[in-house]
């Protein structure tokens, strides 16, 4: 991933993550801290035409239970969906850019200290959050076609509002 795709990704899944977080009332913010390892990572493939990736998704159990909006949900189940709602986040804001990524059903892993490890390069993103003594790490790696640039967005909405219901 070249600098100049990092620095629309990055912010854009920044507030993809956040967003997600703050609509189950549970703000998380950016941290520059070390890696933990985490009980449950939820992993999501996602591609289009021009560009192909994964994304990944981390956190301690206990923080699962913490932010479940339903009692009798699965942790694993619901780490799977965080994961799948950040990149229908993210998704939704590359609509802008052209791109229209399909996304893979998330695949969940769980265990103790499982590593969202910072990239051995400087191609893919690993952000790291917390809120109190919970993390959360994330990590994407996208490989765009030969001279993929991004353009400028479309300034009027491509999507509707996270969070809407569409009634047909």
């Amino acid at each position: 991933m070249k600098q100049s795709q990092r620095d629309v990704l990055e912010p854009l899944l920044r507030s993809a993550v956040e967003g997600v977080f703050d609509a189950y009332g549970a703000p998380v913010t950016e941290r520059v801290d070390g890696d933990v390892g985490h009980d449950i990572v939820a992993v999501l493939g996602f591609a289009d035409d021009r560009t192909r990736g994964g994304l990944a998704l981390g956190m301690s159990r206990a923080f699962a239970k913490e932010i479940s909006p339903a009692a009798g949900v699965g942790d694993e189940d619901w780490v799977g969906e965080l994961g799948n709602q950040v990149l229908g986040r993210l998704r939704n804001q590359l609509l802008r850019y052209g791109l229209d990524l399909g996304m893979g059903t998330p695949v969940v892993l769980s265990g103790v200290g499982i590593a969202v490890a910072p990239p051995r390069s400087d191609a893919p993103l690993h952000l790291r959050f917390g809120r109190g003594d919970h993390h959360v790490g994330l990590f994407l790696e996208a490989r765009f076609e030969e001279g993929f640039e991004f353009g400028q967005p479309q300034q009027e909405p491509v999507a509707f509002d996270e969070g809407s219901m569409m009634m047909f």
